[in-house]
């Protein structure tokens, strides 16, 4: 796990090399053990380095024995033993023991193809002096980042965004369709970005980029890839069906546990940390488990602790003052190269911080809500849809969901939990708007008041319970989980493994019925719950799902950041008012402090606007 960056400019490449070094130096809290860094007349490549496997001969950038090939790897290979012995036996020579090796020679024995071929995260930069081509290439989840732009006559990549200020005379201006996004979604979709000069490098591509330094982008592989010709799932039985997720989910964490530092797990009170705790515990080796919460806040600690017994893990626990100060979101902030309001982050930064006093890997549980339908948005989708069934049924749910529009407002908000799925089905009969009004913090009209531009949501032809689940892989996930987990690790240098996205695991899951994954009243993770039940705690399935909570409401109305919220209501000049309409967004600030329970959507006000400060102060 390490930092990655480059530039490629024709003829010009030595004379940037200076530069480059200081791209790299901006991102040392990726990778705070070595700098590596070669360059030819046409490229620079700069490698800041975590060392995880190959302590010893692992530095990058790694050259071919000719110096005209040349890689830089961010992230882990999990199959590069395989791919080592089938290249050994082809005739090349390893000089080390680490798996970025292979990506090299993968590259010079099968050029670009040997994307497809690699089983892990990682952001890849590779020279090929040879044909003056460099190519760049991400994992198909997009579980490591990485950004590039053109400016004059060079093409830049990075690890981060925020990397490109240290170049000369480059301005970076603000995409207010991003910031529209963010405003519904809470991020910014893997798809644009927060700088209307950059670029992502798209999840599953790789991109090529020759002399004349236009891009040609081609597909690999993507998160459903082979899902079709599957069909394991649909020929198995309910109880074949559950032995292989046993079997592959303690495969997925197997692999995950190549290391030659310490390892451990983030370990809440939910299932899918739980499992990959347990899988851990029968493998052996690493039993470390972390855990985050509150004083004085009832939170997952206590069974957290009591599922680490259980399993025989050493455990440690993170408490966190519930007041903290707006210098506390400002830490979590500055880790994210983009805008990212899911609150969970704080929390987040502060657990990785934990576990990085102790160890440098861990294993977590993110990846499992999306190929089980665990999301409590999946249940409510899924009640509001059967409202619109016919028959008796549909009577009763007609008569629910019309008695819930006739409350007042005061007594909706207050079993808004209970009643949600007849009150959305009422509101929206359109699946598509159903989902989007379960998914967005500010509506599409409230966005386009706010920034004065639409944000593009083109409605697709079908939307119902399986596009749910993709569409969370597509974006939700990507854009919102792996960012907030990546940039909350590698913030203090820690690396994240997710087992649940293991390719072999979501493809498999993908193909399971859905009535497997929820039961008759909506909830999800059946199939999970029964393959797992007898093995795990009984205390684990009768638990709420909760994960890593944040006192967001009291924070804004109680705490330090109730200022940040003052602030913004009577300063005209703050940086949040540069890319929001000033008038309109006060109009949400002034209902919140007059008792409106729209706290998400103030939350995401203060967290723009925290972001954009700092963005001006890291320039």
């Amino acid at each position: 796990m390490c930092a990655i960056s480059g530039v490629f400019s024709p003829g010009q490449a030595r004379q940037m090399a200076e530069v480059l070094d200081r791209v790299g130096a901006r991102m040392t809290r990726r990778g705070p053990d070595g700098c590596g860094q070669q360059v030819w007349d046409d490229c620079a490549l700069n490698h800041q380095r975590l060392a995880i496997i190959d302590l010893n001969t692992g530095a990058q950038p790694m050259v071919s024995e000719d110096g005209r090939t040349a890689v830089v790897v961010n992230g882990e290979i999990y199959n590069f033993q395989a791919l080592r012995r089938q290249l050994e036996a082809r005739g090349h020579h390893f000089v080390s023991q680490s798996d970025s090796e292979v990506v090299l020679h993968g590259y010079r024995e099968h050029g670009a193809d040997i994307f497809k071929m690699l089983d892990g995260m990682f952001a890849i930069g590779i020279w090929d002096a040879a044909r003056g081509r460099l190519l760049l290439a991400r994992d198909r989840f997009g579980k490591k980042p990485l950004f590039w732009l053109r400016h004059g006559d060079a093409v830049w990549f990075a690890s981060s965004v925020d990397a490109f200020k240290a170049i000369p005379g480059l301005s970076l201006s603000i995409n207010s369709h991003a910031v529209a996004e963010y405003l519904a979604f809470r991020y910014v979709t893997d798809a644009s970005c927060i700088y209307r000069e950059a670029v992502k490098v798209p999840a599953g591509h790789a991109m090529r980029f020759d002399r004349d330094l236009q891009p040609e982008t081609s597909a690999f592989a993507q998160w459903n890839d082979g899902i079709t010709e599957a069909g394991q799932a649909g020929k198995a039985s309910y109880a074949e069906a559950q032995e292989e997720i046993r079997r592959l989910i303690r495969n997925a964490v197997q692999k995950r546990l190549m290391s030659d530092v310490p390892l451990g797990v983030l370990l809440s009170a939910g299932i899918d940390s739980s499992i990959v705790a347990y899988e851990m515990s029968r493998a052996g080796g690493a039993n470390r488990s972390f855990t985050l919460g509150f004083r004085g806040l009832a939170d997952e600690r206590a069974a957290a602790a009591e599922t680490a017994a259980v399993f025989g893990f050493d455990h440690h626990e993170e408490q966190m003052d519930l007041d903290v100060g707006s210098d506390f979101l400002g830490e979590a902030v500055r880790t994210c190269d983009e805008p990212l309001a899911d609150s969970s982050i704080v929390a987040t930064h502060q657990v990785c911080a934990a576990a990085r006093r102790h160890v440098t890997v861990a294993l977590c549980g993110d990846g499992g809500d999306e190929a089980f339908a665990g999301y409590n948005h999946y249940r409510t989708f899924h009640q509001a849809l059967n409202t619109q069934v016919g028959g008796i049924a549909g009577i009763g749910n007609w008569l629910r969901h019309h008695a819930a529009g006739l409350l007042p407002r005061a007594a909706r908000r207050r079993l808004r939990g209970s009643l949600a799925p007849w009150y959305l089905a009422r509101e929206h009969a359109d699946p598509w708007r159903l989902w989007l009004a379960l998914r967005c913090v500010f509506n599409p009209e409230e966005v386009q008041r706010l920034v004065g531009g639409g944000l593009n949501l083109p409605s697709p032809s079908v939307f119902h319970q399986a596009e749910a689940a993709a569409y969370d892989y597509e974006h939700y996930l990507r854009s919102d989980l792996l960012v907030k987990m990546d940039r909350a690790s590698m913030g203090v240098a820690l690396e994240v493994r997710a087992p649940f996205l293991d390719d072999e695991l979501v493809r498999f899951c993908a193909t399971l019925p859905l009535e497997w994954k929820l039961s008759p009243d909506g909830r999800g993770k059946r199939i999970l719950r029964d393959a797992y039940g007898p093995l795990l705690p009984m205390h684990l399935w009768e638990r709420p799902k909760q994960g890593f909570q944040v006192p967001v409401r009291r924070w804004l109305r109680e705490g330090a950041l109730a200022n940040s919220v003052r602030h913004l209501m009577n300063e005209p000049r703050a940086a949040l008012w540069d890319v929001l309409d000033h008038d309109e967004g006060v109009l949400d600030l002034k209902r919140f402090v007059g008792g409106a329970g729209n706290e998400q959507k103030i939350w995401s006000f203060v967290v723009l606007d925290e972001w954009l400060r700092s963005a001006t102060e890291l320039t």
